[in-house]
């Protein structure tokens, strides 16, 4: 009948392992408070603002020029080009063995 008094010993270690676990709560749960406190007050904003600035401002320019008003400003500057290195006066001539 040694089965009860071991059934009591591990609920006596539970109840131990508990009651010093609550006793370093509070202690925890104040260093975590402070180490937050901490990383909070050195967290480089103005680097993490800079970095989502440029982002947002490379994504805009981008998609200006890929799919906005820029797109035809360029396709507009391309065609121009274009125009003045095969002018429609001039013959193409073909090249050689073709």
């Amino acid at each position: 009948m040694e089965l009860p008094l071991i059934k009591l010993e591990i609920e006596s270690m539970k109840h131990s392992i508990l009651h010093h676990f609550g006793l370093y709560q509070a202690q925890l749960s104040d260093a975590v408070a402070a180490e937050i406190e901490r990383v909070i007050g050195e967290y480089d904003y103005q680097g993490a603002v800079t970095k989502a600035a440029i982002e947002v401002l490379n994504g805009t320019i981008e998609s200006f020029f890929r799919y906005g008003e820029g797109r035809e400003i360029i396709q507009s500057a391309m065609n121009e080009a274009l125009k003045k290195v095969f002018k429609p006066d001039k013959p193409i001539r073909p090249t050689e063995g073709g």
